[in-house]
């Protein structure tokens, strides 16, 4: 299995997609999405099943990149 150089993109809820990441770039890139307001470790279970199951085909993730909402001040938006 040839391996395939890869930038996975974790995008929290509320986030929009970052203007400066071209995803007609060469390369390959994943996407993790989280499509509603939840804990934040739904948000890393999210991205651990989907590293592993990119790792199982064979992706070299060379970079992740996290891209957040805007902060909040209060203590739920802190914890996170």
């Amino acid at each position: 299995m040839k391996s395939r150089k890869a930038t996975l993109v974790v995008i929290e809820f509320g986030a929009s997609w970052p203007r400066w990441l071209d995803p007609t770039h060469s390369g390959d890139m994943a996407v993790v999405a989280q499509h509603y307001e939840g804990e934040p470790s739904s948000l890393i279970t999210q991205v651990a099943s989907r590293v592993t199951r990119l790792e199982a085909k064979g992706w070299q993730l060379k970079a992740i990149v996290l891209v957040h909402r805007p902060s909040c001040r209060n203590r739920q938006e802190i914890r996170r």
